[in-house]
């Protein structure tokens, strides 16, 4: 409360608006437990890093296929438009 210059009264509206843990973990694509010991939230949070977060392989492809070309179609769209103006 202190920290937002919330009064009692306003900190319990906020929290009376969030909605229900239930439907946040209905909403929720992933859920990571922390009620149990430290080495567990840790492993829930590598195995998502496993599952969601893409291989340097996958990400250095896409670099060189997508990103490079069109960055290269931009700046040569910015000359020839500086070109024609």
């Amino acid at each position: 409360m202190t920290r937002d210059h919330l009064s009692a009264e306003d900190a319990q509206n906020r929290i009376n608006a969030q909605l229900p843990l239930s439907q946040k973990r209905k909403m929720a694509t992933v859920i990571i437990d922390n009620s149990a010991t430290i080495e567990s939230t840790r492993s829930q949070v590598a195995k998502i890093k496993r599952d969601y977060m893409p291989s340097k392989l996958h990400t250095l492809f896409w670099y060189y296929v997508l990103y490079i070309p069109l960055l290269i179609a931009w700046r040569l769209l910015k000359v020839y438009a500086s070109l024609y103006s």
